[in-house]
């Protein structure tokens, strides 16, 4: 650590870049934190700096990190700075969910979601939703996970993009059946899709949720694993959608 007897913010901002040359990463994160909380808080050089601390913190403290991207959140989101704020929310997003702490993962998912979409970036505001939605699948959390899929697939329906729209019900009615709901309810919340645009009952994913739905009735997980490898040789699935295929594969 660089010791000095005058704590300006300049002075413990060359500090800590002296830090950053000797490879003491945390320390340079500390300085920068101090020099941060001296400064006026509406000042751009403010929210540089607690910025640059919560990199400084990203792979060498959590709790430190946590804090100094929350600060940097909040002064971001002050200023109206929504693009900002959600970057940093993403990155905080990922640091908890690094951590374990997969609750708050998606928390900060949705919050960064919800500031790119007030920033009329709504397409990257759909991929950080669905980035929750995908932790909530890994937590069970079916209910949430279905409530997000369905959010986002309305949304891209409202853009005119269709065939994520698709990819999206597909992921939607998966975490419904994976969540329990009955074959009837399966089938009228199916056919609540199919009325969202004229050519979906013609798609194959709208076919292959179909399928599915029957086997389930049906109660054969033989034909259900079959109608799963065949839209796999159509479409390439990956281990995070297996994995949700077979949790929606409930036989009673």
């Amino acid at each position: 650590m660089f010791m000095f007897s005058y704590e300006t913010e300049e002075y413990l901002i060359k500090c800590a870049n002296k830090c950053k040359l000797a490879n003491q990463i945390e320390e340079a994160g500390d300085l920068l934190m101090k020099a941060a909380k001296k400064m006026k808080s509406d000042d751009y050089t403010t929210r540089n700096t607690f910025g640059d601390a919560a990199y400084c913190f990203k792979y060498t403290n959590f709790e430190k990190a946590v804090d100094a991207y929350k600060n940097t959140i909040y002064l971001y989101n002050e200023k109206g700075l929504f693009s900002s704020s959600s970057t940093y929310s993403e990155e905080l997003a990922g640091i908890y969910y690094r951590h374990g702490d997969k609750q708050e993962a998606i928390a900060e998912y949705m919050r960064a979601g919800l500031l790119n979409n007030i920033s009329r970036y709504e397409s990257t505001g759909e991929t950080l939703l669905l980035k929750a939605a995908s932790v909530s699948v890994e937590l069970d959390q079916f209910a949430r996970g279905a409530e997000i899929f369905d959010k986002v697939c309305r949304s891209q329906l409202d853009k005119g993009c269709h065939t994520s729209a698709c990819g999206s019900i597909l992921d939607a009615m998966l975490c419904y059946l994976a969540d329990g709901i009955s074959m009837d309810d399966a089938t009228n919340k199916l056919n609540e899709y199919k009325g969202l645009h004229r050519d979906f009952s013609s798609t194959t994913i709208v076919n292959v949720i179909e399928l599915l739905i029957a086997a389930l009735v049906a109660s054969d997980g033989d034909e259900y694993d079959s109608i799963v490898s065949s839209y796999g040789r159509l479409s390439t699935i990956d281990p995070w959608r297996l994995s949700l295929f077979q949790k929606a594969k409930i036989i009673k």
